[in-house]
């Protein structure tokens, strides 16, 4: 639960950083939940050999930053249309969305139960 909030937190931040904070919120509830899928994935990959998962997590996880980077692209050029000189700040914005997938997808893979 503390990861959805997480990522749920992270992406409304950076919309409304970016301009925008007209997105509805279970809209980014749902985004946050693609991180699930990922994590699924990867930990059916753990089952299989205990080495994949780290294969396959880095995978999920370039994958699921690529997501996130184009979702919250187009929501942007969807609604606003930011000016030349925030461009760098947008890029690096979108660039901690991505980073961000590595150690939250890696937590959640290594969660004892």
């Amino acid at each position: 639960m503390l990861c959805w909030i997480f990522q749920v937190v992270l992406l409304e931040a950076t919309l409304h950083i970016l301009g925008d904070g007209d997105v509805p919120l279970l809209d980014i509830v749902a985004y946050g939940g693609y991180t699930f899928v990922a994590l699924s994935v990867s930990l059916m990959a753990r089952i299989m050999w205990i080495y994949s998962f780290y294969i396959v997590t880095l995978w999920e996880c370039f994958c699921m930053g690529m997501l996130f980077v184009k979702i919250i692209k187009r929501i942007l050029i969807a609604e606003v249309r930011c000016s030349e000189k925030h461009s760098s700040k947008r890029h690096y914005l979108l660039l901690l969305v991505a980073a961000a997938q590595v150690p939250l997808l890696f937590w959640l893979g290594n969660v004892g139960a």
